[in-house]
């Protein structure tokens, strides 16, 4: 009997110290450095997701609420003294005839404008939130960044694609 319990013990603590903490890393607080665009670098901080699958995807239901808080760091040496950013999100995959991939979800997927100015090593945060609507197929999808920003007097825009994918059943 005191054999079983000691063994009951050693799981319980093996569980807490090897197995809980690596549960909690899924817990939502994951950030993602998605990426350096002209000196500046972009986190995304995503949320609201299951868990993470095997494959990496970050795994939402139906009618589950996107959010996500995006960062952008000027890490070059130069100002952005009118940076406009915009997010969307996108279809990867998806097996709905009507879904092609690069297409932009339906419903509200759209975030406003977000418009900071940047002197070097300043961040700006904004946090943004789509609900995924209750008649979506089953797909893949990505969250696009849209920058646009004037140097030395021309527009520049660039648009980077989050490497993280979102799976949506």
């Amino acid at each position: 009997m005191e054999y079983i319990r000691k063994y009951c013990l050693w799981k319980f603590i093996f569980f807490l110290l090897a197995v809980a903490p690596c549960r909690l890393c899924l817990a939502e607080d994951d950030i993602f450095t998605v990426r350096d665009a002209n000196g500046l670098e972009i986190q995304i901080r995503f949320r609201g997701y299951e868990e993470i699958s095997p494959g990496g995807l970050l795994q939402y239901k139906k009618g589950d609420r996107l959010s996500y808080e995006a960062s952008v760091k000027n890490k070059s040496n130069r100002s952005f003294p009118q940076l406009e950013m915009q997010t969307s999100l996108h279809v990867a995959s998806s097996q709905c005839e009507n879904l092609t991939a690069g297409s932009k979800l339906p419903g509200p997927t759209i975030s406003p404008l977000h418009t900071a100015s940047l002197t070097p090593g300043v961040s700006f945060n904004f946090n943004d939130a789509f609900t995924l609507s209750d008649s979506l197929c089953p797909l893949t999808a990505v969250l696009q960044l849209r920058l646009q920003y004037i140097q030395r007097g021309v527009i520049k825009a660039e648009t980077i694609i989050s490497p993280i994918p979102l799976s949506i059943e």
